[in-house]
């Protein structure tokens, strides 16, 4: 499954960068298939696997819950949370509510040219406070995965987003420079999410594996 999934986020990638090329050399006037693939575009094949896949994050994170929950195993409402962060950026990868936000919070121009990554920011840092002490109780592989993919995905949404915000604040967003770091963005968030999944499937496998054949025992590279 995991070549699968990989394979499909590059050829998503790839589709969305052949779009930004059509732009260009369609001076701006992309025919419709294009848009379709664009990942800079909202409501498109990009958008709905990317939502799609954000949601089977939350299911999955629901599912370990459960199986953590019934090995009265730690970190119980962590995983809960997890799920209901993911179910809400599901939605908002669907309906863009971060990008409704600029509207009633401005602009400060450059990097924070979009700002709603002033408060995205300070809750992701808030986040990553609540879960240290969650993360270091993962089994090692788990916590590796976990942390790459996290980095991975806020690196683009967040880092990604405000030099884009500089450009877009200093060159427009009529151009090829705006859409090959969108795409950038963009690529960086599938491919992070796909790991993330990845590594919670894994996860869950080994705790129902765990909790089949061993009565619910702790797993042997389990953090302390």
């Amino acid at each position: 499954m995991r070549h699968i999934l990989l394979r499909i986020v590059l050829l998503i990638s790839l589709a969305g960068l052949l779009s930004e090329i059509v732009a260009v050399v369609s001076d701006g006037d992309r025919p419709f298939w294009a848009q379709m693939i664009s990942l800079s575009y909202e409501g498109n094949l990009p958008t709905w696997f990317s939502a799609g896949q954000l949601f089977l994050c939350s299911a999955v994170l629901a599912a370990i819950a459960l199986v953590e929950n019934r090995r009265r195993a730690r970190y119980v409402p962590h995983w809960w949370g997890l799920c209901l962060i993911f179910a809400y950026i599901s939605l908002d990868e669907m309906i863009s509510i971060h990008e409704n936000a600029d509207e009633l919070l401005g602009s400060r121009g450059g990097f924070l040219y979009f700002e709603w990554v002033i408060p995205a920011t300070i809750v992701v840092g808030i986040i990553g406070l609540i879960y240290l002490n969650f993360l270091r109780y993962l089994p090692k592989a788990t916590r590796v995965r976990f942390i790459v993919a996290g980095m991975i995905y806020v690196g683009g949404a967040l880092g990604v987003e405000m030099i884009l915000g500089y450009w877009t604040d200093t060159h427009g967003k009529d151009n090829f420079g705006y859409g090959l770091i969108d795409w950038v963005e963009e690529s960086m968030e599938i491919f992070g999410i796909s790991l993330f999944l990845l590594a919670l499937l894994g996860y869950l496998e080994t705790r129902v594996r765990i909790g089949a054949g061993a009565g619910g025992e702790s797993s042997p590279d389990a953090g302390p």
